[in-house]
């Protein structure tokens, strides 16, 4: 009985073992790595642009020294005993600058709120748009879980979003920010055609209209610029045949190059004998040849294929 229980300990162990080894991986090919990756920087042009980023985390409007030319959008409540609250201001308030939003102008309270990325990383914000709620209803504003399909029809169809390509801070002439000779500022440097352009080919590449694929595609936008790139290939190992090594539970990308193409490289989620940090290993065979080792990790192969 005793010797039964350590066996089945012992195969959970494995297996536990064997799926965290092949976690996280990315299953895009080379073609649709460089789409996405290409796609995704073009997209930056608008997404790190003051008239996009300004709604996005870059200006807090409900703090005291904000640098929001209308000022903080804040006010104090006092209750019946004698505390002072600190409200933010609705829609009203935007609107009487904002004349163009129809109501709409409003900044999120919460600094952390999923739609604020001024200060992510590019990796970052690629997986921000992946996990943000989508406007799913131009009235109500409702939202839901993103998809590709409903990021894409989110950036058609919102009406604030076409009013940041107009570049004018939702303001025509009558408004009060005109009224005192603010200046209007420069509209994105891409039109909006283009930026959907961009995002649709971002979501293809991802093949992601309905489901977004594993987060370590991000990595793509790190990879190596002649479109080589390390290809998962499941568990695996062999003795010996080791030409280098690297920290981290995935091979770095500079070193697959046309010069490495076919060779393979083993990763492990802990160091060797089961202590330290996560690291690999690079081989002088071919990914293919790579099996038969006594302490199977994830295989990657080079892939450079056209």
């Amino acid at each position: 009985m005793i010797m039964r229980i350590f066996i089945t300990t012992l195969v959970i162990l494995i297996m536990t073992t064997t799926d965290s080894a092949v976690a996280n991986v990315c299953e895009l090919d080379n073609n649709s790595r460089r789409q996405a990756a290409s796609a995704f920087k073009a997209m930056l042009n608008v997404l790190r642009h003051p008239r996009c980023l300004n709604c996005h985390g870059a200006m807090n409007v409900y703090e005291e020294n904000t640098s929001h030319p209308g000022g903080a959008q804040i006010t104090e409540e006092t209750d019946i005993f004698g505390k002072t609250e600190i409200i933010p201001l609705g829609a009203e308030a935007c609107i009487m600058c904002h004349n163009m939003a129809e109501g709409k102008w409003v900044q999120k309270v919460n600094k952390n709120s999923p739609i604020q990325w001024a200060n992510l990383s590019d990796k970052e914000l690629w997986l921000r748009l992946q996990k943000a709620r989508i406007i799913v209803d131009e009235a109500s504003r409702h939202t839901a879980e993103s998809t590709g399909k409903l990021l894409l029809s989110h950036v058609q169809h919102d009406f604030l979003i076409d009013l940041a390509f107009q570049g004018n801070r939702g303001m025509d002439s009558g408004s009060y920010m005109a009224s005192i000779g603010i200046p209007q500022p420069d509209p994105p440097p891409m039109s909006k055609q283009e930026l959907v352009e961009q995002l649709r080919l971002w979501i293809e590449a991802l093949g992601a209209d309905d489901t977004w694929p594993d987060p370590s595609c991000a990595q793509v936008l790190e990879e190596s610029i002649d479109g080589c790139y390390w290809r998962a290939m499941g568990p695996g190992d062999i003795a010996y045949h080791d030409i280098g090594s690297s920290q981290g539970n995935k091979p770095e990308p500079a070193r697959c190059t046309q010069k490495e193409a076919g060779l393979g490289s083993v990763c492990w989620t802990t160091g060797a004998n089961g202590s330290g940090g996560p690291w690999c290993t690079y081989k002088d065979l071919p990914a293919a040849d790579i099996k038969g080792g006594g302490n199977p990790g994830t295989l990657y192969e080079c892939s450079c294929e056209d």
